[in-house]
């Protein structure tokens, strides 16, 4: 019988999955980490490859300890994302939780928290071998900006991060109005986002390292600053 260390929603591992690292000689960036919240309000996941860090509070997940989870087949993602499937006998299967065993994962659409008693049970969506890391994922708390600026000037970033951030909340949210707040922590410094969206909007925190490059004096290029009018700057509308 499996013994299970971790349990947390699927598609928040799989949202934090999109910003681990890929093939970095720090092995243990290559994986997931999830750890206990320090007040047992479930579980933190985190993912980072060094330039943007992720972090989602997952309120009813569980661990036993901290943990990195890594070899993470992409059957195992594509099954944590999977839209909910409704069978003959009129019963309908989505991935409902996402079970961590020593060498193996499990995604389960039974929706108690019953521990599975077998990976070929009829709620088994998907099951299959994963590693856990033996190493020490970085303490994501020391990345944490104590408080935004929101009057400082936006530092240049790399724009694939952004695409991440878009790509974590259409697994994370349904709602058509998705919007991301970036906050720059200071000159030069990371900046922080946040993900609009039921559910989420307070669970989630991604950091995203600047980049040295681009450090223009002025907003607009030059071919622009000619033609620009005195009028009100453009505001949302919705």
């Amino acid at each position: 019988m499996t013994t299970y260390m971790a349990r947390v929603n699927p598609k928040y591992f799989a949202a934090i999955n999109l910003f681990a690292a890929q093939k970095d000689v720090r092995y243990y960036l290559n994986g997931v980490a999830i750890q206990p919240h320090p007040d047992g309000e479930g579980v933190f996941i985190i993912a980072t490859n060094g330039h943007v860090m992720d972090i989602l509070h997952d309120p009813e997940g569980w661990c036993s300890q901290n943990l990195i989870i890594g070899d993470i087949p992409k059957g195992l993602i594509t099954a944590c994302t999977a839209k909910p499937k409704k069978a003959y006998s009129g019963l309908v299967y989505k991935p409902e939780h996402l079970w961590i065993g020593k060498d193996f994962a499990q995604v389960s659409s039974d929706e108690t928290k019953i521990e599975p008693t077998s990976p070929f049970g009829p709620d088994t969506l998907y099951a299959g071998k994963i590693m856990i890391v033996d190493g020490k994922f970085p303490d994501w708390r020391k990345v944490i900006p104590k408080q935004a600026d929101a009057a400082m000037g936006m530092p240049a970033v790399n724009p694939k991060y952004l695409t991440l951030l878009d790509s974590a909340q259409k697994i994370l949210t349904n709602d058509k109005w998705q919007a991301t707040r970036l906050y720059p922590t200071g000159e030069g410094c990371s900046v922080a986002c946040r993900l609009s969206g039921p559910d989420i909007d307070e669970r989630f925190l991604a950091i995203i390292m600047p980049m040295r490059a681009c450090e223009y004096a002025d907003m607009l290029p030059t071919q622009f600053r000619n033609v620009r009018q005195d009028r009100e700057p453009l505001r949302a509308t919705a």
